[in-house]
């Protein structure tokens, strides 16, 4: 992971822990993190070449009402969150 990734999937779940671990949309991460939707999803997903937060078992996603991502951050990603 480049240092760049890293800060910002560590704002990404920061963010979810100031939430209580869960946010309803993509939408509502944006805005607490400033970050566009495609750059979080990005991080969220992961691509071909790297793994999202998702695939670190760090978040969750479910799709919700009108086909949000509702995203939840796991145990391990509120451990990781708390311990830092």
């Amino acid at each position: 992971m480049t240092d760049w990734f890293h800060r910002q999937s560590w704002t990404s779940l920061n963010a979810l822990q100031k939430k209580g671990g869960e946010v309803e949309s993509l939408e509502e991460l944006r805005e607490l993190t400033g970050y566009g939707k495609p750059l979080l999803s990005y991080h969220i997903q992961g691509a071909e070449d790297s793994q999202g937060l998702v695939d670190l078992g760090l978040v969750e996603v479910r799709r919700g009402d009108r086909g949000k991502s509702m995203i939840q951050a796991t145990t391990l990603g509120r451990l990781l969150t708390l311990g830092r």
